[in-house]
This record gives C-alpha cells, structure tokens and sequence, in this order.
C-alpha cells in the first residue's frame, strides 16, 4: 500500500502536516475520484486555526465528470456495448474542482467547518515508522467542536 498524501493545516502560522480527513465528516460531501495511489480519497484541503476555530481555506479535488467517459479502452480492446457502458461507469473522466464546487459562497478567508466535531492530530516530531499509517514521535491533538477548538494536548511526549 502506498502512504497517502496529507491534509494541511496552518496553526499557530505554521503550516503542519495531518492524516485526520475533517472533510470526510462533510454531510454532502460528494463522491471524488482517486487519480494516483497517493491520494485514494481524491482530494486535499488545507486547514486553518483561526480564533479557536477550524477552517477549510483551499480544497484540491476530482470527480467524476457528469456526462464524459474514459473512451480509449472502446477501440482498443473492442468491448461490444453493454461492456463498454459499464466499464465507462467504473472509468469516468475526472474533473478538477476547488472549494467553490463545494461552498459557492466561500469568503476569501475560507469556510467555518462547523460540521465537524472530533480530534485533528498533527504529526509532531521524527518518524518513527514508515509504511501505509505512519507514525511519529509525537503528536498535537486538537480537539473540535462544531468547528470550535475546545482542547489542545501533545500525545506521545
């Protein structure tokens, strides 16, 4: 398995490092396509602590396009029709979104994240394991609330 890529997130203006997916508590969060081995979520978002308050500042994606299909296989290997419509269903032809695709309306400053509640674990010193979860000497754990930083805690130490 190949290690994913991470989230950022800036706190305390430093940009940091986080394999915590607060998107993934999105209610409408639409279905996004993986275009590499290291980002199987088919996305990436940058997060902001501002005023004790978590923020989705810039969002990196792909889905599905609504009405294109991966074609080149058709000729290629001669698929006959009904083959060819569901391999075009499992191939679709992604398509780069932003944070606008998302929340229309996003100020320049980012989104409140008021949907998610949980913890936000920032990777804080050496590695000390590498494979598909890595694993550090430490870590910050944030914990939210409806968006709100309601407790900080280095874990590890």
């Amino acid at each position: 398995m190949t290690t994913q890529s991470t989230e950022t997130i800036i706190f305390n203006g430093k940009e940091l490092d986080t394999y915590t997916l607060p998107l993934n508590e999105y209610p409408n969060l639409p279905k996004f396509c993986s275009i590499t081995s290291l980002n199987r979520r088919g996305y990436c978002g940058t997060w902001e602590v501002r005023n004790n308050q978590l923020f989705l500042v810039k969002l990196f994606g792909h889905i599905a396009h609504p009405t294109k299909f991966e074609t080149t296989y058709h000729s290629r290997y001669n698929f006959d029709t009904e083959e060819f419509e569901q391999f075009a269903k499992e191939n679709p032809i992604p398509i780069e979104i932003d944070i606008k695709y998302l929340f229309p309306d996003t100020p320049s400053d980012g989104v409140l994240a008021d949907w998610f509640t949980g913890d936000i674990n920032i990777n804080q010193g050496e590695m000390i394991f590498r494979g598909y979860n890595n694993s550090y000497e430490k870590y910050l754990k944030l914990s939210f609330e409806n968006g709100k930083l309601i407790n900080e805690k280095i874990i590890g130490a």
